[in-house]
């Protein structure tokens, strides 16, 4: 059995590591990162419209990550490795609560995701490098009492491919 695909292993450290969020704060590595996060979402990797989910399901926030595309292999003639960037989207959903309108609610979610990102960059080791990638894409206001954001991620891996003649 071959090993796992690097994408897959990407894509579940990226979720295991927001499924670290918890509201209040949180201690992170050493040295330590103190990050304090304003929510405790959910988090899937099998994301539905976000019509399908009922308001109560979206009150603490959902995040999803899935694959995006614009991943990309680059390749040196001369070495036995190549660069290969992967391209993920987080999204995230929210609904207005009795303390926050759905945008505040998003625009908090939105940090909290990048703050908890932004703290391993490497993911365990399992990337050379991990970096938002592009603007973050919102609902523009047009879906009150809910609201979604989408983010990409590039995450870079050197991967070694088997040389033949």
């Amino acid at each position: 059995m071959p090993a796992e695909a690097v994408e897959e292993l990407i894509e579940v450290a990226l979720a295991e590591r927001l499924a670290t969020i918890q509201a209040g704060t949180v201690i992170y590595g050493d040295p330590p990162a103190v990050v304090e996060y304003w929510m405790t979402p959910g988090v899937t990797r099998e994301l539905l419209p976000i019509d399908q989910y009922k308001p109560a399901d979206l009150e603490a926030g959902l995040l999803g990550v899935v694959r995006a595309s614009g991943s990309v292999v680059e390749v040196n003639p001369r070495e036995p490795d190549a660069e290969h960037s992967h391209r993920v989207a987080v999204w995230g959903y929210v609904c207005k609560t009795p303390e926050a309108i759905a945008g505040t609610a998003l625009n908090r979610l939105a940090s909290d995701a990048r703050r908890c990102l932004m703290t391993d960059r490497y993911l365990g080791g399992i990337v050379m490098d991990l970096r938002p990638d592009g603007p973050r894409e919102t609902d523009d206001g047009a879906r009150e009492p809910r609201a979604f954001f989408r983010q990409h991620w590039l995450a870079r891996i050197a991967e070694d491919f088997p040389q033949g003649d």
